[in-house]
């Protein structure tokens, strides 16, 4: 039975709201129905949301992506549909990309249709009698499509030069302003007060996790009300952030002076920009990143790297960038779907991994015999001790021979423990159970302490769950919320 791949794809929050999604599952589930002699098995699973088709992106991570690698390695079967509401859908790109990606899939024995009008594009249609006609129709369609794009570009550009306009003679558009000021950027005293201290702290050399550590045991409100606590972060926000003199830096960077009330002086924000910079470069180089050297693609294999995620323009004009964390092979586009998880969710998600970490405690008999080991190698020490003396004393070969025999079988018995311990894992758990009370208790969240635990860490990026492997060969597994206050 052949199969048809319904496509389904918005790039907006306002499609996602609206009717765009149902309509085109819609046209794939009448299709199907309307053409039992094709025999047709639909496959739902297509979907991209939030992706723009202009300049290819679902081409390059997503759905589509996927879609097409396994089109490549033939996963899917010659013959098989791809259902599409309109060109659109699959691509606003330029006419010639646009054609490019039609003939391959036409070329590997896909079948393309176009719900909106039931046209059908395979091998037959386009290279038989009458190619041209098909051919034309959906080089026409491809031409709108990009057209629709560039206008639409060209005028969400306009609106956006004309906010930004607005912007620089202090109009304010949105109600989004920084957590110490009202929406009407009024100041509010308690929250003033936290900024001022941060500052003043940092300033006075006070890092960034002693901050947080002190508003914490003080009960101070956090930024958001999502928060449930201050974190390093949060307070490293607070110390970057222009907000706090007055300026706002929209997203074409541009500063606007005196758009916030100013919280600290300008003096005092400089030297702890200072600072920062002095304190990453003190040793030459830079603290390791948390999960640096750790995270591992779990469907490749291939290391896990840092991404910094853009996002849409705001209404006041500013832009929000995050961390992510992304498969190497899908960045360098070697195989892999190209799915950013945020830094800080990786990060939680190996933490509450953590917290399930139970220490097994090896056999009685095992215990019983590493004890016996410890006391004989402590008498056979004292033993080995007195035969160098003897043998420094009287300098004759027999004493000579007797010490290095007896240095030879203290080696042996030193390995054996060696290799009992590693058995049971005795040392390795006092260093984890040292490593977790530091992360855990101490909220000393770093590379190093992680190492000493973490063996590696396999991120599944499809599902967004990871599986962590310890020293001691345990295995922790995670889901990775996006909204970690359902998961708490």
């Amino acid at each position: 039975m052949p199969k048809a791949y319904s496509y389904k794809r918005f790039s907006s929050e306002k499609q996602a709201r609206g009717d765009s999604l149902r309509r085109q599952k819609e046209l794939a589930e009448n299709y199907v129905k309307a053409n039992p002699h094709l025999n047709l098995d639909l496959d739902e699973s297509l979907t991209d949301e939030g992706i723009s088709a202009y300049k290819g992106r679902n081409r390059e991570k997503g759905a589509l992506s996927i879609f097409l690698g396994m089109v490549l390695t033939g996963q899917i079967e010659p013959g098989s549909y791809l259902l599409i509401e309109n060109f659109d859908r699959l691509s606003r790109q330029t006419p010639l990309d646009a054609l490019d990606l039609l003939r391959n899939l036409v070329n590997n024995e896909i079948v393309v249709v176009t719900l909106h009008d039931n046209k059908r594009y395979d091998k037959e249609t386009l290279t038989g009698e009458n190619a041209h006609v098909p051919l034309l129709t959906s080089i026409l369609a491809m031409i709108r499509a990009n057209e629709e794009s560039t206008i639409k570009g060209r005028r969400v550009r306009a609106a956006w030069e004309n906010k930004f306009r607005r912007i620089s003679e202090g109009e304010q558009l949105t109600k989004r302003v920084p957590f110490w000021l009202d929406k009407d950027r009024t100041l509010r005293p308690d929250r003033t007060e936290t900024v001022r201290e941060i500052f003043e702290m940092y300033a006075s050399g006070i890092g960034t996790y002693n901050i947080a550590r002190n508003l914490n045991e003080r009960r101070v409100t956090p930024p958001t009300e999502r928060a449930k606590y201050w974190g390093t972060s949060s307070v490293t926000k607070v110390l970057r952030s222009k907000n706090a003199i007055g300026i706002l830096v929209t997203a074409n960077g541009q500063e606007h002076k005196n758009y916030y009330p100013q919280v600290v002086s300008e003096s005092l924000w400089q030297s702890c920009q200072r600072l920062t910079q002095s304190s990453k470069h003190a040793t030459g180089r830079t603290t390791a990143a948390t999960l640096s050297g750790l995270c591992h693609c779990a469907e490749c294999g291939s290391p896990a790297r840092k991404a910094t995620k853009t996002g849409r323009i705001r209404k006041d004009g500013t832009r929000g960038r995050w961390e992510t964390l992304v498969c190497s092979r899908a960045v360098n586009k070697a195989g892999c779907p190209y799915v950013g998880i945020t830094y800080e969710h990786v990060i939680r998600a190996v933490l509450i991994a953590l917290q399930s970490l139970k220490y097994d405690p090896p056999p009685d008999e095992l215990l019983a015999k590493i004890q016996s080991l410890t006391l004989g190698l402590s008498e056979f020490l004292e033993e080995v001790n007195m035969a160098y003396s003897i043998s420094m004393k009287t300098k004759t070969v027999d004493a000579r021979e007797r010490y290095n025999k007896l240095s030879k079988e203290l080696e042996e018995g030193k390995r054996e423990l060696s290799d009992l311990l590693a058995l049971h894992g005795a040392i390795g758990w006092n260093l984890q159970e040292q490593a977790l009370d530091s992360l855990l208790l101490n909220k000393n969240v770093t590379n190093a302490n992680l190492r000493k635990i973490i063996r590696t860490i396999r991120i599944d990026f499809r599902s967004k769950s990871l599986e962590i492997e310890t020293h001691l060969k345990q295995t922790l597994r995670e889901e990775i919320y996006t909204d970690w206050s359902n998961a708490l």
